[in-house]
This record gives structure tokens, sequence and C-alpha cells, in this order.
């Protein structure tokens, strides 16, 4: 047996009991607040990093079922239409994808694949950040993004990670400049730059939101060991056994 079979069955038993499979545990970049003009935007020493970055673990926590589904149709309902006055920027997204990409390039590392999954979860973050006003890696509801992840993307054995941005008045007319900006941000920001360079990360996707003047922005990072064929399932219904639907699954796992 190899050790990702190995590992994916072990993840299974540890998370069955739960009935949600979240298989995401990875350090992520502390967050950055951007505002026009603001020296954080223009240039940050190695001072201000150690004084504002902090990377933290966070550690996925059980969800109730019900919640979880209701999750998802929120999710899906976003993506069909974003919630009112926010639109989403697809130009930024894509030339954020190439900008970071371009920064692994110069470092020998391999190109990040855009995934969709981690660009709806990408874009819901984003979104719902500028919905409920706040700016967090954390939901108000205590939300973290492994829990967010492990539910949009249920087809995903591996590891992840999520940089986040935002700016007041810093207008995204010039699509290029915007992007290039941020990125530059992100890689001025220890927590941010180890991400964007992880060299295991193997799978991207970018959220872009804006209502107003206020532009929030989520970059989400996968490193996949397999994958599922068909998605965990959200419920089981009365009467089935977990492990072995679980184990059905299983045999799909594509390596």
């Amino acid at each position: 047996m190899s050790p990702i079979v190995f590992l994916s069955i072990f993840q299974i038993i540890i998370l069955a009991s739960v009935l949600l499979m979240a298989p995401i545990i990875a350090r992520i970049g502390t967050i950055d607040k951007v505002e026009f003009n603001s020296p954080l935007a223009d240039e940050m020493n190695a001072e201000d990093v150690n004084s504002i970055v902090t990377p933290k673990v966070f550690q996925p926590k059980p969800t109730a079922a019900d919640d979880v589904e209701n999750f998802s149709k929120l999710v899906a309902k976003n993506m069909i239409k974003p919630p009112k006055g926010i639109q989403w920027l697809p130009n930024i997204e894509s030339h954020i994808i190439k900008l970071t990409n371009t920064e692994r390039k110069k470092r020998g590392l391999s190109k990040l694949e855009r995934d969709q999954y981690l660009q709806d979860g990408a874009r819901f973050h984003s979104a719902d950040m500028i919905r409920r006003v706040f700016f967090s890696h954390v939901t108000p509801d205590d939300r973290t993004p492994f829990d967010r992840i492990a539910i949009i993307h249920r087809k995903l054995i591996g590891t992840s990670g999520e940089n986040i941005w935002m700016s007041e008045g810093q207008s995204p007319q010039n699509v290029q400049q915007f992007a290039k900006n941020v990125v530059e941000s992100w890689m001025k920001s220890t927590g941010h730059r180890e991400n964007i360079l992880r060299d295991n990360f193997s799978h991207i996707g970018v959220g872009v939101a804006i209502k107003g003047n206020v532009v929030k922005i989520t970059q989400k990072f996968a490193s996949v060991q397999a994958w599922f064929a068909n998605e965990i399932p959200q419920k089981i219904k009365k009467g089935k056994n977990l492990i072995f639907v679980l184990s059905l699954l299983h045999k799909n796992i594509n390596l």
C-alpha cells in the first residue's frame, strides 16, 4: 500500500465520526489591510513584517450536517449571482494567478493550476467579507478557511492555504497595476510569501470582489495528494453504514 493511500484511509477513519471530510491542515498567511497611499501598500520593511505578520495554524472543527448543507447552498447561490451590490473582477483574478506563477517560476517552482472549487471558495469568502463587513480568515460565525474549503471541495485529499487582501479607495481600473500591487504586498509579507512560494502547492483559486470603493481579495491554494472520483457525501441516510460508504469512495481515489 502506498503512503498516499494509507494517509487517505487514516484521514477517512478520523473524520468519519463527524460526517465531514476535512483533510485540510496547513499554515495560512496573516491579514494585510491595504489602503490607498498607505505605507503598507507602498513599502514594508523587515521590522514592519515582524510586527504585522504572525503565521497561524488552524485546525478543522466538526460542523453540523445541516449547517454544512446550508453553507453549500449559499455558496452555490452566490456563484450563480453575487450578493446585491457586489461584483467579481475576473480580469484581476487572472492577472493575480499569472503574477503568482511568475514569482514561482523565478525560483524554479512548479506552475499552479487554476481549480474551480478553490476559485468558488475564494470568491465566496471575498464577497462574504464585504457583505458582513469583516476582514479575517475566520468568519463571524467562526468558520475557518479549512472548514470552508472542506465543505466546498469535497473531492480533495491534501493540504491548503489562504491569503487575503483589501483596499479602500484604490481604483482597480488599471487591471495589471492593481494585480501587481496585490502580489507585491503579499511578497513583502512573510506569511503570504510562504504560501505563494510553497513548493508542494499545486492548485490555486483567486476571488476578487468589489462594492463601491472597497475591494477584498482571497487567494486559495491546495496541495493535491489525491482526488476522490466522487464527492464525499454531506449527509448519510439513516441505516447507512458511514465506514462502508466511505470505503466505496476510497475505491475510486485517483492517485
